[in-house]
């Protein structure tokens, strides 16, 4: 025999997952907005840093030994702090692997969030939350209470009589 146990959380005038639901909303609204604003800064930040590099190396013929490393030296210091990546000497633009180790982190935040956003929302709109817990009821015989069967416990069906 098998019996479902529902368990419901809140009530006609209290609805938890209302509640829950409009918190997880509120928090991942704020936190997608603010993810969104970090990805478009590591993308300006991106551009700056490698619109230096370029212009550094267009313009390599024309300046001199200590002009040449002060501006290299420009360029290194806006990609570590503003990036965390690190400009190698002679190096013509950022490559391809620098652009993605910095927009996959701030783009994997925003989807993250949206994620969390749409689980609030699923929390807020759906009223009652209702947990089913399987749970499973042998019978057996008093006569076989405290002996070991051979074949195991077997399994009782009842009819359901409305």
């Amino acid at each position: 025999m098998r019996k479902i146990t529902y368990f419901k959380l809140g009530g006609t005038e209290f609805h938890i997952s209302k509640i829950v639901g409009a918190f997880l909303v509120g928090i991942a609204l704020l936190m997608f907005v603010g993810s969104v604003a970090a990805m478009i800064e590591s993308w300006d930040n991106l551009q700056y840093v490698n619109d230096c590099v370029k212009s550094l190396e267009l313009n390599k013929a024309s300046l001199n030994e200590l002009e040449y490393s002060d501006w290299f030296e420009q360029c290194q210091v806006a990609g570590k702090n503003a990036l965390n990546i690190y400009v190698r000497p002679g190096q013509p633009e950022l490559t391809t692997k620098q652009f993605f180790s910095v927009l996959l982190g701030p783009i994997s935040w925003v989807l993250v969030w949206l994620m969390v956003l749409g689980l609030g929302l699923v929390f807020y709109r759906s009223g009652d939350l209702v947990i089913p817990i399987d749970e499973t009821v042998v019978e057996i015989s008093p006569k076989s209470v405290g002996k070991k069967p051979v074949s195991g416990l077997t399994k009782k069906r009842k009819s359901r009589k409305k």
